[in-house]
Formats: C-alpha cells, structure tokens, sequence
C-alpha cells in the first residue's frame, strides 16, 4: 500500500508522525515469513533498510547508507559539510500476527527545509537526487524481493550487506534503551540476530532495541 500523505502515521516508540502530501515516498508491505524461525525476524528492519538504500542509490542517485537499526541516511560530505548525517528516511516493522509482518518504508523525497520535522532530517531533493517516485517505488518493490528472498534463505550475503553500509558499526554512541536508560559505549558489530553489540568498558552490551546517537567527530 503506498499513501500520498500521512496524517496519524506513527514512528518508533509510538512517536506520532505527518508526513506532506506528495513530498516523500510513503510505503507499506505486508510480509508473511512462513516458517522462517522467529528469532531471525528481527532482521525485516536490516533487510528493509538494505532495500531501500538499494532503491534510493539506483533511482535518484543518492549516496544512502544505513544507520542502525532502521535509518537511510546521507552521510557528512553529502550533507554541505554539516559534520553527522542526515536522515533521509526510515522503517518501522510491526509484528501483527504469528503469522505476518508489516513494514512500513518512508523515504523524503522532495521535501523542503521547511518540510522537515527535524533539522537532522533531509530529503532527496536537498541532496540533488533525481526527485521521481515512481521510480523510486519500481526500485524499491523488486529490491524488497531480492533482499527478503536474502533473508528467507539465510544466505550470508544479506548480514555482509548490511554489515558494510552501516555506518554505526566502529563509532562512539550513546543508545537511549525502551526503559529511558542510557548505554554509551563503541559498536564493535552487528550479531547475526541483527542485534547491535556495544563495548561498553570491559562488557561488550547487546541492544536488541534503542535510539542511537552517533557521538560527533
């Protein structure tokens, strides 16, 4: 289901979120994974995120990488210089039944500065991609099979992928956790859960949920 606006969408945690008619790619896709173990669903997000900067790389050439655990986002040297990066989009997966998964895919595409709900947020248009949603839907849905036929079969390529384009894999960062507590530490890597390891000190943490905030450098 693709929307042209969204006035009661929501984000991670419950955040409420209202996107403008017609400036972003808005997209949901329901996922039945059948009998692909439970414990590996945590990687719908991973995978959706590897579709989508597939997607927004090949459609509106746009240098996306990923940020841990559900963020498309432009880096430093894309962003005029800015030090951080940019958020360009973001999925929310939600479990429904014990039989499927509904992932929800928004990319900003030509929004404005003014458009923006954050000023860490971005859009296509800002970072002088080719602004054509229907492009950038054609490249996303075949990308969403390629990358969920990935996971389906547990193939290793799908965790290096992933692994490669994340950004929050070496850095400092402070990660706010469900219950308002706060984890600082360096990501020494991404498990094959999907889960984010943190080097906390002598411990290394595992955060199977969190906001993350890359510490800037």
């Amino acid at each position: 289901m693709v929307a042209e606006e969204q006035v009661a969408g929501r984000g991670r945690q419950g955040r409420e979120w209202v996107s403008p008619v017609g400036a972003g790619l808005w997209v949901s896709v329901l996922v039945r994974p059948g009998d692909v173990a439970k414990e590996r669903w945590a990687w719908l997000s991973l995978m959706a995120g590897l579709a989508a900067q597939d997607a927004v790389r090949a459609a509106t050439r746009v240098p996306a990488l990923l940020k841990w655990p559900n963020d498309v986002v432009v880096q430093a040297a894309a962003c005029g210089g800015d030090k951080g990066q940019r958020k360009l989009g973001g999925i929310l997966s939600q479990v429904i039944d014990d039989d499927a998964v509904a992932i929800g895919i928004g990319i900003n595409v030509s929004m404005t500065s003014a458009d923006l709900p954050v000023p860490q947020a971005t859009s296509i248009l800002l970072e002088g991609g080719v602004q054509d949603r229907e492009a950038l839907l054609a490249a996303l849905l075949p990308a969403l099979a390629r990358r969920l036929e990935q996971w389906r079969s547990g193939e290793a390529g799908l965790a290096a992928d992933y692994r490669e384009a994340c950004i929050t894999i070496g850095r400092l960062v402070d990660v706010t956790m469900p219950d308002g507590s706060t984890l600082s530490g360096i990501v020494s890597g991404i498990d094959d859960d999907g889960h984010l390891k943190v080097q906390d000190g002598e411990s290394v943490m595992t955060v199977t949920a969190g906001d993350v905030i890359h510490a800037t450098i």
